[in-house]
């Protein structure tokens, strides 16, 4: 993510998590200003097409039955997790964007980013959730997460790719 704010990369594997990016001042003006998105490229012969989107929606919070603020917790939850809280506020700040529908928060203004980001969710097809966050062992995300920097940046093999996200498995 460095290397890409400082456009000293060309690309950077992200979500719409990373929105802000466009907004955030401390990234120089002339890449914030033309980050873009793109969906991957389909795989020739593969079963899914240029519109089909894989999207993590998952994540959460839980409150320690033993927290000193256990109700205040929960009551904080309840009031940021409402849609028109959460879910707005991250749409305004460009700082993400929820799994539903985001028109109602548009007002125009939006960063090329958003923009580029609601088309190609409003287009989708279908989506499907994300195998590597969603399934199997801990381990595995772990490794994948850890592994596939080293086989994108060329310090490590295909091999050696494959071999560390199966070794994670085979260890559960």
């Amino acid at each position: 993510m460095n290397l890409f704010t400082n456009g000293q990369a060309a690309m950077f594997y992200m979500g719409s998590w990373e929105t802000s990016m466009a907004t955030n001042e401390d990234i120089p003006e002339e890449v914030r200003n033309n980050i873009r998105v793109f969906t991957m490229p389909v795989v020739k012969d593969g079963k899914a097409s240029a519109t089909d989107i894989e999207a993590w929606n998952g994540g959460g919070y839980a409150v320690s039955a033993n927290s000193e603020v256990k109700e205040e917790a929960i009551k904080f939850l309840n009031y940021m997790y409402q849609p028109e809280k959460l879910s707005k506020y991250g749409w305004e700040k460009g700082v993400g964007m929820s799994a539903q529908d985001q028109s109602s928060y548009m007002t125009g203004n939006e960063t090329e980013l958003q923009k580029q980001i609601v088309d190609i969710v409003s287009k989708a097809t279908k989506v499907s959730g994300t195998t590597v966050n969603d399934l199997g062992p801990a381990a595995f995300k772990t490794a994948i997460e850890t592994q596939i920097q080293g086989v994108s940046n060329g310090t490590i093999s295909i091999e050696e790719f494959l071999s560390g996200i199966g070794g994670s498995v085979a260890g559960q």
